[in-house]
């Protein structure tokens, strides 16, 4: 595999983080809420509100996650001095790569470069490979911060303190 570069996306790239992220979130889309992937196509809106990292592959882009910081609206449940993780995406044929986790590092980077007191992110439970690199890199579920957003769709909560 060539080399994995974690960096800020650019707008050209917008569209093809849109699609990115719905191959990634297709799993979930029996019962899922329409409105949600609509709202995960924004991804302009979110490089606006928050930071949209890419994971680039010979300048393919394979994977994505939006980083959160305290003053973010994207935040949804995160408290004072938290960063929050949002949409992490990987691309199915680029998954088992390290791709995620490249892009969960980053963010924590950034938490502690911002001297945060931890990060929070929300997965749903069919996330089997995220849930493994989230534990491994020391996050812990927090249930009490668990979201029900829609009937039948629960958001575990996880926290790493840093």
């Amino acid at each position: 595999m060539s080399e994995l570069i974690i960096r800020h996306a650019e707008p050209a790239e917008y569209d093809h983080i849109a699609q990115l992220l719905l191959l990634a979130y297709a799993p979930g889309r029996e019962g899922g809420n329409s409105m949600y992937y609509e709202w995960i196509q924004d991804v302009q809106g979110r490089a606006k509100d928050g930071e949209l990292l890419v994971a680039s592959i010979d300048d393919q882009v394979v994977g994505t996650v939006t980083w959160c910081p305290p003053a973010s609206p994207l935040q949804d449940i995160a408290h004072e001095h938290e960063g929050e993780i949002r949409l992490l995406g990987v691309h199915p044929d680029a998954a088992g790569h390290g791709v995620g986790r490249a892009l969960v590092q980053a963010c924590i980077a950034c938490g502690r470069q911002a001297k945060l007191r931890a990060i929070v992110l929300l997965t749903r439970e069919w996330m089997v490979r995220a849930h493994h690199i989230y534990e491994s890199e020391g996050f812990v579920r927090i249930p009490d911060r668990d979201m029900v957003p829609h009937p039948g769709i629960v958001l575990w909560a996880y926290r790493l303190v840093l």
